[in-house]
């Protein structure tokens, strides 16, 4: 073999390697968003990416080295280039600073990206083509109804001819294809009109119309977004991720939301934290019921006058949440019952729901694997039983805590102080908790069930007591005030610091001028 075939060999083997970790990487992405850190494992990434095994033991140590590549290089890049998009539609980061998602090119802005298709959704053009759509979709959904020499409807004309008497399974094939290329090029032309309307917003400047459709994205997230919440939340029991999502997402919100002389002035920063806990807990209840076919352009208006405004910070009340200090007292009646409840929250909160074991757990509650299994069957239904009971008595101790403060010092203040409360250093292990148990509902329909129940009855007596209690004020505003309470928790994984910005800036102004009814 000459050196020109022995370079092109190389120049070959090359290109298969950058090619396969490309697949697999894209894989980690998939399999993150449909099974989660449960599911993320050598045998499930190379099915979803078409190879074997082998390429991807050579390549990476283990299940964390494998996550901590797809971090760094698919869900890093999407989850910064998406909240830069959205700081700047608020007016909160200069339009010359990296990390928007541009138009050109394979990046979020692209016409076939994810980012410009949750765009899409938002803007003016959506409407006439999601009607055309929704006519074709309906049109094809009836194909199996049809007898086998049906007239084939044409949505834009008058009926073809009678098809052949062939099989009623042909004809409804043919019509299939033929529908799915029609949606094929509308979802083109489609796109390339969101990715043209997005570029004209940019060119606008701030807005609340831009603001609504970047936070929409986080609503409607993209799968490396939504694999990057799985995976942050991972790490916060594996050190590989942890260092991954240290140096090439947290550096980075850090330093948007740390006032300093030559950076942001506290009240900017606070106005920052506050939009990316908002954007961050989007992508966090984005599973709820209803959630994508949440408008959030009355939100995005509310916010976005909100965080405009130009009032100073002022001092916080001392006032502090001491129930989020204390063990929870499940009171249940049943001594050994309590502390065993109360040591699956603890071990978990240390280790995560797939590092906790039934033995550890037992060895913390004083008690035997063996009264674990007589009473639940899995270490999910303790879980699960401890997650129910916990999420009640939180829910009863904030609404508490948020009364007397809002008595005292009006809504806004109370916001203020609930945010700065949760993301204080020594609430990290509650927030561990909490945010696993928002990962795994993901994936368990059941604990989904159970965690929306206990909140759906906490609305329902808040309202009871008071009918004009704004959150609950329309679905828009309740979705929005879960997503800001996720998002909170899960900003300390990125900006540590938070929980000592002047938070008031934001929410004193959105207390005052809820979005429009």
């Amino acid at each position: 073999m000459g050196k020109d075939d022995e370079g092109l060999a190389r120049r070959t083997a090359q290109a298969r390697v950058v090619q396969n970790d490309d697949r697999v990487l894209d894989a980690v992405v998939e399999v993150a968003c449909a099974g989660g850190w449960a599911d993320l494992t050598a045998s499930s990434v190379s099915r979803a990416a078409g190879l074997s095994t082998r390429p991807i033991h050579n390549r990476f140590d283990g299940r964390s080295s494998m996550a901590a590549a797809a971090l760094r290089n698919r869900c890093a890049p999407a989850l910064l280039a998406s909240l830069a998009e959205v700081l700047k539609a608020a007016g909160l980061l200069e339009p010359d600073v990296s990390g928007s998602p541009p138009v050109e090119g394979d990046g979020q802005g692209s016409p076939t990206s994810p980012y410009a298709k949750a765009v899409f959704r938002r803007s003016p053009q959506a409407d006439p083509w999601e009607r055309v759509r929704d006519v074709i979709r309906a049109t094809a959904a009836k194909e199996q109804a049809w007898p086998p020499s049906a007239t084939l409807p044409n949505p834009f004309g008058e009926p073809e001819s009678p098809s052949p008497a062939t099989s009623r399974d042909l004809a409804a094939s043919a019509l299939s294809s033929s529908v799915q290329e029609l949606l094929d090029s509308l979802e083109r032309t489609s796109l390339a009109a969101a990715a043209a309307h997005l570029e004209d917003l940019r060119a606008a400047g701030p807005s609340s119309e831009w603001l609504g459709m970047a936070l929409d994205a986080f609503n409607r997230p993209a799968p490396a977004v939504r694999a990057t919440a799985e995976l942050l939340i991972v790490s916060q029991f594996d050190e590989v991720l942890a260092a991954a999502a240290a140096e090439h997402i947290a550096s980075r919100v850090t330093d948007w939301c740390t006032p300093s002389r030559t950076g942001p002035s506290p009240a900017t920063a606070a106005r920052r934290a506050y939009l990316i806990s908002l954007a961050l807990g989007l992508v966090l209840a984005h599973t709820r019921a209803g959630a994508a076919d949440i408008d959030l352009q009355g939100q995005a208006e509310a916010v976005f006058a909100a965080l405009r405004s130009d009032l100073n910070p002022a001092p916080l009340p001392k006032a502090r949440a001491a129930y989020l200090d204390q063990d929870i007292a499940f009171d249940t009646g049943d001594g050994a019952l309590d502390a065993l409840l109360q040591a699956t929250l603890d071990e978990i909160s240390v280790r995560g729901f797939e590092g906790a074991t039934t033995s550890g757990i037992a060895r913390a509650a004083g008690c035997s694997d063996g009264l674990i299994f007589a009473r639940y069957p899995t270490k999910l239904a303790l879980f699960l039983d401890a997650s129910k009971r916990q999420q009640a008595l939180s829910f009863r101790n904030y609404d508490d805590y948020q009364t007397s403060v809002r008595i005292q010092h009006g809504m806004g203040i109370a916001d203020a102080l609930a945010i700065r409360e949760v993301q204080l250093p020594n609430v990290r292990l509650q927030r561990a908790t909490y945010l696993e148990q928002i990962r795994l509902s993901w994936h368990d329909e059941e604990l989904q069930r159970t965690l929306a129940a206990e909140f759906d009855q906490f609305v329902a007596d808040a309202t009871a007591a008071d009918p004009g209690w704004a959150p609950a004020s329309s679905p828009s505003d309740l979705h929005v005030s879960i997503a800001l309470g996720f998002g909170i928790a899960m900003l300390p994984l990125l900006a540590p610091e938070a929980w000592s910005l002047p938070y008031d800036v934001a929410t004193i102004p959105v207390a005052d001028h809820p979005p429009a009814p």
